[in-house]
């Protein structure tokens, strides 16, 4: 709520006051704090697996890769806003663990057209509803907010798409922070991390996340849902390690 309220304070802030970019310090030449030529610069990748999001070479790039060809994920597409790396590493980062709003705002706008174009041309593979990535009640109360849920909010005014009450999907299980553990820790760690409620006539659900690594929590997420009646599973992520 703190944060949504300093979202609409920065928002009266802008109608007075100017842009300025976070990256070069100069007044932006579009209504955000970034710049049209710092916003070029920012780490994307064109080719990607539909599936899982990772990055594919410029000079390769199939529709799917081959660990989800080998082992599927239960997730059906991932659309992954940008790589992580400098600045956006930095910037999620800060917000996250700093409560540097600004950032995700920046990040989450740009993210919200790329996904408003997508779907204006596939208006097949909207969402009926978007799902944050949930935060055990114990992380929640140390941190103080839920990233994914700041994200999911400004995405479900841009995209006019509702988000699932939060009481519908909860984590259950406290896990060691994910960056901290390797491959096969990371699966063991979230298993059975999740409970769902029934999703009685909701088909098709987009999971709100800020970072994908490994995408294991994700994939947690997803089987848990599909346990309790949805079909499909679309990833939303603002950024992708790769």
């Amino acid at each position: 709520m703190r944060l949504f309220l300093k979202f609409c304070a920065h928002f009266i802030e802008k109608l007075i006051l100017p842009y300025y970019c976070v990256m070069c310090l100069e007044i932006s030449n579009q209504r955000r704090d970034l710049c049209r030529q710092c916003q070029k610069e920012l780490p994307t990748s064109p080719h990607t697996c539909q599936q899982c999001g990772i990055a594919f070479p410029s000079t390769h790039h199939p529709y799917r890769c081959g660990q989800c060809i080998l082992h599927p994920p239960h997730f059906e597409n991932t659309v992954v806003g940008f790589n992580y790396h400098t600045p956006i590493d930095r910037w999620l980062k800060q917000f996250k663990f700093h409560k540097k709003g600004l950032y995700a705002r920046i990040l989450t706008e740009i993210y919200g057209e790329k996904l408003a174009r997508m779907l204006e041309e596939h208006p097949e593979n909207e969402p009926q509803v978007i799902v944050p990535m949930p935060l055990h009640w114990r992380r929640l109360t140390q941190r103080g907010f839920n990233q994914a849920y700041i994200i999911a909010q400004q995405l479900s005014q841009q995209l006019h798409i509702p988000i699932l009450k939060q009481t519908t999907v909860t984590r259950t299980k406290y896990t060691h922070a994910q960056s901290s553990l390797n491959l096969q820790s990371r699966q063991r760690n979230v298993c059975g991390a999740f409970s769902a409620q029934n999703f009685y006539g909701i088909d098709h659900v987009a999971i709100i996340d800020d970072i994908i690594t490994t995408g294991n929590t994700v994939n947690a997420l997803s089987q848990e849902l599909k346990l309790h009646g949805v079909r499909r599973v679309s990833i939303w992520a603002l950024a992708r390690v790769n």
